[in-house]
């Protein structure tokens, strides 16, 4: 099966050629059913980037609920503490699965009551599963960047079952649940992470919208709204081997009219008034955090093959606070974090699947510690495209508004 599923290149053809068939006895250690759902989950973001939505033919209803179950059982059976591999394999199956869940929509989060899970939501046995493992020893064996996926993970499934209320009164009954378990939080905790990622943080926060069933519920915040009232430009930039090129994203800078010119790799940006919409998410951040930021670089990526590679943001602590907030919207990318030259290099990656809503926030030492980056897509040629919104405080005057609560 470990073969075939390579030549698999649709969901339905995943679901149902190995899902269906896979159990524990085939599938001990759970890296089928693990790499199963990476594969549907990287399948189900490209549908999903290409169509705004991804929707289920009502024929394939079973075959996903079957699917699922099968999948998530082989990998809640197996032993996550064998072995390190065992770990990385429980965590990338977790990982994925709560992007899964993220994605589909409320008619396909119960598995029949005529099956063994007597009707639970089918990500259950995972979460399940991680608290029954959440001892001392797993503590020692997982790794930074296994963690902080573990906690971002829960947080989606947190929000996946927020989301939808209306498909089950198993949801609320449940949510106590959907927390990380306090040994792998105090792990997480003594981190101390310079930066977290908020699932869904701008999508169903308005009274008004009563349309929260999947990640596309907010039509305010679009990439098609930004296209239209931010003064996107293509520039030039200058190489660190004193090449000139042309960027493959375009940009903007917004902010305050005390704002000043905003500059990266000998190109400078004029500050130009807020558009409505940015506005606009710069107060929904500012209601919910209460950190007002007075600028704003924009960046439009029109297609998968535009990304921004590792790097740093510049004279943060100098010209610019250490608070940044990045807002995403559109199309689905991961993000990333690696320790800077600083670190000893062992540890891997910080990855995040960003989807439309989410916000990501950098502060303290995280320019030092860390690097980040914005992935290509998984898909070659892929057109859809990404807004990135990176809120940012001018330092001095930062500190003034935030002391004064003053809301703009």
């Amino acid at each position: 099966l470990h073969t075939k599923l390579q030549n698999y290149f649709t969901p339905t053809s995943i679901l149902e050629n190995i899902a269906v068939l896979v159990t524990p006895k085939v599938d001990p250690s759970a890296s089928l059913s693990s790499l199963a759902l990476i594969r549907l989950s990287k399948q189900i973001i490209a549908l999903d980037n290409e169509n705004n939505e991804y929707l289920i033919n009502d024929n394939n209803k079973q075959l996903w609920k079957e699917g699922l179950r099968n999948l998530v059982s082989c990998l809640a059976s197996s032993n996550w503490k064998a072995s390190p591999k065992s770990l990385e394999t429980a965590v990338e199956g977790v990982n994925a699965a709560s992007v899964i869940s993220r994605l589909m929509s409320s008619d396909y989060l119960l598995s029949s009551n005529n099956d063994n899970n007597n009707g639970k939501i089918w990500w259950e046995p995972l979460v399940e599963k991680l608290h029954e493992e959440a001892d001392d020893q797993l503590v020692r064996m997982i790794q930074p960047h296994q963690l902080s996926g573990i906690k971002f993970s829960i947080d989606c499934i947190q929000l996946s079952s927020s989301t939808k209320q209306d498909a089950s009164d198993l949801l609320s009954s449940h949510q106590q649940q959907y927390l990380l378990p306090q040994s792998l939080q105090i792990a997480y905790d003594n981190l101390n992470l310079p930066f977290s990622v908020r699932p869904g943080f701008l999508n169903g926060n308005d009274d008004d919208d009563d349309d929260v069933d999947n990640k596309h519920n907010n039509n305010l915040f679009t990439v098609a709204s930004f296209v239209k009232q931010v003064n996107f430009q293509i520039e030039t930039i200058q190489t660190a081997t004193n090449r000139t090129v042309a960027e493959r994203r375009q940009t903007a800078w917004e902010g305050d009219e005390h704002v000043e010119n905003f500059e990266y790799s000998e190109k400078s940006m004029r500050r130009l008034p807020w558009s409505d919409v940015v506005a606009n998410v710069r107060d929904r951040l500012y209601n919910e955090t209460s950190h007002y930021y007075d600028g704003c670089l924009l960046n439009f990526y029109p297609d998968g093959d535009s990304a921004m590679r590792y790097h740093i943001d510049p004279d943060q602590g100098v010209l610019w606070d250490y608070e940044t907030a990045v807002v995403s919207i559109g199309a689905t990318r991961r993000f990333s974090f690696r320790e800077s030259s600083s670190g000893d290099g062992s540890n891997k990656p910080h990855v995040f699947v960003l989807m439309n809503g989410d916000v990501t926030e950098m502060f303290n030492d995280c320019q030092e510690r860390f690097q980040h980056t914005v992935q290509k897509s998984s898909v070659k040629g892929e057109s859809a495209s990404r807004v990135s919104l990176v809120f940012k405080k001018t330092l001095g005057y930062s500190k003034e508004r935030t002391k004064s609560r003053t809301k703009v």
